[in-house]
């Protein structure tokens, strides 16, 4: 009896020590580094698995724990649209309104855009997290009003209602109203009439002087190093991205969703319904298998956190990272598809395609005014978007590609005649559409061998006045590269006499001399931006 026994004890302790199928989906995104944080997984409100890894404060050694604050970053757009639903319900607003009802301020342009524009990112206004300087000015004090001053002189990107751009500016503008509606600052309505009463005590809106219980430090990497994210005013964020969170208080949130609580049940078809690109009000609307999803990642700087409900099943994960890192919403999707007896991940079966074939496809596809797509034939074919480093894709069926070093999917579209004519981009439930304004990619440029007696005159620390960001320059075994607070170093390849240009990302360096001769600034040419950088004396 004695030794069944013995070896029922040994049974059960082999059995509990094999990991959830839930951390054996995690655990490698922890060991390569790509994450830190805490991960939830619910149905029906009932924990499913829940585990915190890594450091919540990494100088001190301090883990996280399952009470760890994250800022949550994008996720608060979901709550600002519910907050707008709830005064549409109590007829304090419309969605069909005019903007200019609620925001005298606005300019002509802007008298076609509606709430309902705002509130699904298609009125048009340019994102003020897009216009030059954005990084630098956002660690200065600014309130909501002003931060959107600028912006009311650009003209719109397109007309309202006739394309979908992610656009902070609109949720930004939208915390505005709520605040003109209600007499209340955003972050004290929320408190009131969302937090307080789903018993949300670990959410609020972040200020960086508050000194926040368990909140968790804000880190990038640069290589294996890890460093602390730049400061961030949390002025800046606002009503599209200033909230904290714990993945426990986001649970409550997807519960009360799941009643008629915080909205009714016509609210929150408003909500999930899919518009341009498949975005609702304040989430993404996608299918994993035959399940509708809806889903929103945030990222702010030092996190990447992400949310997925399957509203049929009453699934949801939670994953709130410290650490900008993509692996927050490729988790979050995983899990998901896990909980509902889905693989982890989407196969696609690679299939081979001659470089011949591969050259249809060549071309310039712009996505916005700003951004474009080049594809590049080859072995692998590559995409690069505007100032971002190039892809490999490879083909599983016939005009369609998919990328292995992130969840992305691209398909070319054809013409009567069977030309190709333009390509949808498939990505975190969003589909991007761009016509080709070219059948030719623009010439890549020639690298000439390195002046090394001009290239030890570059070496030294580089530096926009009032900005928190430096370049610094170093020339290492014959080698110049340039590195960016808080990012990797990247090697500058020679272009002209003291101009280079980078390969991982789409952008250009030329070193300025005074009038003496001596090297005393560099431009830094990327997106359309011209930036100048002063070099700092030793």
């Amino acid at each position: 009896m004695c030794l069944r026994l013995v070896a029922f004890a040994l049974a059960a302790t082999l059995i509990l020590a094999q990991p959830s199928p839930y951390e054996s989906q995690v655990l490698p995104y922890v060991k390569n580094g790509q994450f830190m944080g805490v991960v939830l997984v619910a149905k029906d409100g009932k924990v499913l698995y829940q585990q915190a890894f890594g450091q919540a404060v990494a100088e001190w050694e301090v883990p996280h724990t399952l009470d760890s604050k994250f800022r949550i970053g994008s996720i608060t757009k979901q709550f600002t649209a519910v907050a707008i639903l709830r005064l549409a319900e109590q007829s304090k607003i419309s969605l069909q309104d005019p903007v200019k009802k609620y925001y005298p301020a606005a300019p002509a342009a802007w008298d076609g855009i509606t709430v309902h524009h705002l509130l699904n990112h298609t009125s048009g206004i340019p994102s003020y997290t897009n216009q030059p300087g954005f990084l630098d000015k956002s660690a200065l004090t600014a309130a909501p009003a002003e931060i959107l001053k600028p912006i009311l002189a650009l003209p719109l990107e397109f007309a309202p209602g006739q394309e979908f751009k992610y656009d902070n500016s609109g949720y930004l503008l939208l915390g505005l109203i709520i605040e003109s509606l209600t007499g209340a600052k955003y972050a004290d309505h929320l408190r009131t009439t969302i937090f307080e009463p789903l018993g949300m005590k670990d959410t609020g809106y972040d200020v960086s002087a508050t000194m926040l219980k368990h909140r968790s430090a804000g880190y990038v990497r640069a290589g294996a190093e890890l460093r602390n994210a730049p400061y961030t005013d949390m002025q800046w964020p606002f009503a599209a991205g200033g909230l904290y969170s714990t993945a426990a208080d986001l649970l409550k949130w997807d519960q009360a969703l799941n009643t008629d609580r915080l909205l009714s049940a016509a609210s929150k078809e408003k909500m999930y319904q899919p518009g341009l690109s498949s975005y609702g009000y304040g989430w993404f609307t996608r299918k994993i298998g035959t399940h509708p999803v809806a889903d929103h990642g945030g990222g702010i700087q030092g996190f990447n956190t992400h949310i997925t409900r399957v509203l049929d099943e009453r699934v949801v994960t939670i994953v709130l990272a410290n650490l900008n890192t993509p692996a927050a919403s490729a988790l979050s999707l995983e899990l998901a598809r896990a909980a509902v007896g889905l693989p982890a991940k989407e196969a696609f079966e690679e299939i081979s395609v001659s470089v011949d074939k591969l050259k249809d496809y060549e071309g310039v596809y712009p996505l916005a005014a700003t951004f474009s797509l080049v594809v590049r034939p080859g072995t692998p074919m590559t995409i690069q978007g505007t100032g971002q480093p190039r892809l490999p894709v490879f083909s599983y069926a016939a005009d369609k590609f998919f990328a292995k070093a992130i969840d992305a999917q691209v398909e070319f579209t054809r013409d009567a005649a069977g030309k190709v004519d333009g390509l949808i981009v498939h990505q975190n439930g969003m589909d991007l559409k761009g016509k080709r304004q070219s059948a030719q990619a623009p010439a890549e440029r020639v690298e000439l061998p390195l002046d090394m007696v001009k290239a030890a005159e570059y070496p030294g620390t580089y530096t926009i006045e009032g900005a928190p960001v430096t370049m610094t320059v170093a020339l290492t075994d014959g080698k110049l590269t340039a590195q960016l607070t808080g990012q990797s170093a990247f090697p500058l390849y020679r272009s002209g006499p003291e101009e280079f240009f980078l390969k991982v990302v789409d952008a250009q360096i030329k070193f300025l001399r005074d009038m003496g001769g001596k090297v005393e600034a560099v431009q830094l040419n990327q997106n359309g931006q011209e930036i100048r950088w002063m070099r700092q004396k030793p």
